[in-house]
């Protein structure tokens, strides 16, 4: 709403507008009676009926010009806060008033900034803002959380911090409600517990409280009891330490006989496609090396996205080959283990998987030293399928999920009769 100042002198008719009947604002003189309105009045005439509402004489737009002396003086008549009435003294010109409410009247009403709803004068507002709004933020005196002051009781009514009294006993302390359950488990002298070697054979049960006093009375029988579940306990280890060394007899030997796998991550794997189509130094990928067992082979894997020989561009080729190793010196050569591709139908329900294999059992030939033999550089040539799964194959089921495949390689020992 806006707020009109207090003259200090009655107003003259000529100050006042004959169509809003408030002092003018902007005023224009019309020239064909000498009478003036506002700007924004004057267009309103020109809408409605064209006249002039004190004579009834024609308006013409075009011969209505700023009344400029009859805005000088208006600006200087004297004038009174509109707040004067709750204690502001200020006086000056009409056109000093509205600078004056906007930049120094500390009795101006104003919309508090929290939003709460309430205006305020100036000169409260910051005691309203600190003390009474009840949007303001307060922390909680118990849990120093920042919380609107209208939803503080709210606050309370789930606050951890907040005490709250214990249900055992009204003799009990108060305990924030975060701790009332540990309070009660471990702490409340009033609650009912058994004996700690109620276990044992002790049945006594009485107030947390007076358990200490029980157990000076009857220090003798737990010491008892205690004894007897030492030598429980005592059989029970033995027993354990048979159990335990016969399986570690059995995981030595499920180690011995244990087939070896690796399995390969590849992601990203339409990113990876997509650069092996059209860029050649991107066409193959490397796995880290791996080993067919400790102190075994040293291998590794390559795989081409976008195939190599016969699989160029239709199928996912993959590959396998011996690295020079740290313990090739004690392994006996050739290589004899017969070696699977396995790649891994990722469908949720395991039992519906379809895995796609193909496996190579190395046969020993001349022509196939520079494959099985001991590496005299730092790798011998790969051998595995150029075709190994092809594209349509590879999207068919559950085979990539998320962008991602699984290839595992598992290694199995050839026993030779």
């Amino acid at each position: 709403m806006e707020c009109r100042p207090y003259f200090v002198n009655k107003l003259k008719k000529v100050y006042i507008c004959p169509v809003c009947n408030e002092v003018m604002t902007e005023p224009f003189l019309f020239s064909s009676c000498d009478h003036s309105s506002c700007k924004s009045c004057l267009q309103q005439l020109l809408r409605d009926r064209q006249q002039c509402p004190v004579d009834g004489i024609n308006i013409v737009e075009e011969e209505c010009e700023v009344d400029t002396e009859l805005q000088q003086r208006i600006a200087k008549l004297q004038v009174q806060c509109a707040n004067r009435n709750i204690g502001c003294v200020w006086q000056g010109t009409y056109n000093q008033f509205q600078r004056h409410l906007s930049d120094e009247c500390k009795f101006q009403s104003i919309q508090c900034p929290h939003n709460c709803g309430e205006r305020i004068n100036d000169c409260s507002l910051d005691d309203h803002v600190q003390n009474h709004c009840q949007y303001r933020i307060i922390r909680c005196q118990f849990c120093e959380n920042r919380i609107e002051a209208r939803n503080m009781e709210s606050h309370w009514d789930q606050c951890d911090e907040f005490p709250v009294q214990c249900p055992i006993d009204h003799e009990c302390d108060e305990v924030p409600r975060g701790k009332l359950q540990e309070h009660i488990d471990s702490q409340c002298q009033y609650v009912i517990v058994d004996c700690p070697f109620q276990k044992d054979g002790c049945n006594y049960r009485a107030e947390r409280g007076s358990m200490k006093k029980h157990f000076r009375k009857d220090a003798i029988n737990h010491l008892i009891l205690l004894k007897s579940l030492l030598d429980r306990q005592r059989d029970k280890v033995a027993q354990q330490h048979e159990i335990i060394a016969d399986q570690c007899k059995k995981i030595m030997e499920l180690k011995k006989s244990m087939d070896t796998s690796y399995v390969w991550r590849i992601n990203k794997f339409s990113q990876k496609l997509d650069n092996a189509r059209h860029s050649k130094s991107h066409s193959i990928l490397i796995s880290d090396p791996f080993y067919s067992h400790r102190h075994g082979y040293k291998l590794c894997a390559l795989m081409y996205p976008n195939g190599d020989g016969n699989g160029k561009s239709t199928h996912v080729s993959i590959f396998v080959h011996l690295l020079k190793g740290e313990y090739d010196g004690v392994l006996s050569w050739p290589y004899e283990y017969k070696t699977t591709f396995e790649l891994v139908d990722q469908s949720d329900n395991v039992s519906d998987r379809e895995n796609i294999s193909y496996s190579i059992i190395p046969e020993y030939t001349a022509a196939n030293a520079k494959f099985f033999s001991r590496p005299e550089n730092d790798a011998n040539l790969s051998f595995g399928s150029s075709t190994f799964v092809s594209h349509k194959v590879l999207q068919d089921r559950r085979y990539i999920k998320d962008d991602t495949f699984y290839v595992k390689i598992v290694l199995q020992r050839i026993i030779s009769h």
